[in-house]
């Protein structure tokens, strides 16, 4: 190994060495404050930037000429056509107006004619709908398919007649083609009866009762005494019978059953 690449190896090897330095802080200058400026400081300050902070103005030598010269060699100025108190400067404005105007309009009818196309087209009509076929699709049945020549085309119909036997002879003499399928459909029960004229009033699903020739009786309040024999009435008839509640009284031993009447099988001991 040569002694120039020792020397670049030696140098380049080491590790990094990284030293960050100390982060200090430096005192502050005249213009930099620790804390806010107060009052008097904020008036300093405004003074000196209406003084140093302006741009110096465009014409500063003819300023100074004519500071030193004397007030005898101070010209008047003259009076400009644009003085406040001079006709000639409402006479500008309305000239400037008139032409602001001219040149709006100008341009509205430079717009109008670039807005135009230039190419002019018809307005887009969309064409009809075409019509097509009515194909129900039914239920646990194959699609419909379009048969062959179907559907017909419309037949050319002059668009007047000379008399009205030709009329008559055109019109027996056309031929309309039947769908083959047509030909061997077999109408079912529900499509003949949807075909029949629809009968008002419709047909009831179940007769009708006959209406009754005396009206119902009026319905009338039960007394406390009504009330509670058809609590008992109801009592009795919710029951099985008594041949049954018998057999059932000396076949088990239950207290249910032991104390219902003998006679009529309610649930009172002694018959009324």
């Amino acid at each position: 190994m040569s002694s120039r690449w020792q020397q670049w190896v030696d140098r380049n090897a080491r590790p990094k060495n990284i030293f960050i330095a100390p982060s200090a802080r430096l005192p502050p200058t005249r213009w930099q404050k620790p804390g806010p400026m107060n009052r008097q400081q904020w008036i300093h300050f405004y003074q000196w930037a209406k003084k140093n902070a302006r741009p110096p103005p465009a014409n500063r030598a003819e300023i100074a000429r004519k500071q030193m010269q004397t007030p005898t060699q101070i010209q008047q100025p003259k009076q400009s056509p644009f003085d406040p108190y001079s006709p000639l400067i409402y006479m500008y404005i309305a000239s400037e107006v008139h032409a602001n105007r001219q040149k709006q309009k100008s341009l509205q009818q430079h717009f109008e004619v670039l807005s135009q196309p230039k190419y002019k087209r018809e307005k887009y009509v969309k064409p009809p709908k075409r019509e097509h076929p009515y194909r129900p699709q039914l239920c646990n049945r194959p699609p419909p398919r379009p048969e062959r020549g179907r559907p017909v085309a419309k037949p050319k119909v002059p668009c007047c007649f000379q008399h009205e036997n030709l009329r008559l002879d055109f019109w027996s003499k056309i031929d309309y083609k039947i769908s083959p399928n047509a030909l061997k459909a077999k109408a079912s029960k529900k499509v003949v009866e949807l075909a029949k004229p629809r009968t008002y009033p419709p047909k009831p699903h179940c007769p009708l009762p006959a209406s009754a020739k005396e009206p119902a009786p009026k319905r009338t309040k039960m007394s406390a005494r009504q009330w509670r024999e058809h609590r008992i009435r109801l009592n009795s008839l919710s029951l099985p019978n008594p041949r049954v509640l018998e057999e059932l009284g000396n076949r088990c031993n239950c207290t249910h059953f032991q104390c219902l009447c003998k006679l009529c099988g309610c649930m009172m001991r002694e018959p009324r």
